[in-house]
Order: C-alpha cells, then sequence, then structure tokens
C-alpha cells in the first residue's frame, strides 16, 4: 500500500509524454506580422513574353533603404 505498483509508474510515464507532447505543440512559433505580398506573374504568347513584378512598399523599403 505504500510503495508504487508498476501500473502508477507506467501511468506516471505516460502522463509525461503526454504533456511533453502537447507543450510541444504549443511552441509553434507566432507570426505577429504579415508576410511578403510580392508576386511574380510571366506571359507569353509566342513572340512577347513579359515579366510583372508586384512588391509591396514595404518590402522595396527593406531591400531599398527608401
Amino acid at each position: 500500500m505504500y510503495g508504487s505498483t508498476p501500473f502508477t509508474e507506467a501511468a506516471r510515464l505516460a502522463l509525461r509524454w503526454l504533456m511533453v507532447i502537447l507543450l510541444a505543440g504549443l511552441l509553434v512559433p507566432a507570426y505577429a506580422h504579415k508576410s511578403s505580398d510580392a508576386y511574380l506573374f510571366l506571359d507569353g504568347d509566342g513572340t512577347v513574353t513579359t515579366l510583372r513584378a508586384d512588391v509591396a512598399l514595404r518590402d522595396l523599403d527593406v531591400a531599398l533603404q527608401i
């Protein structure tokens, strides 16, 4: 009655692993800011190929120091 039985030790071990897995799931990185909004569009009709780049001003500011 005063000692621990193998079942309780196994239950404690299982509970510890469950807590580790749950806590690891909470450690997912949080993103406080929106990611880049840059897009590239490539269009071709056989003779002319057009490349259009849509870039957010925030991204240009970081790259070009404007």
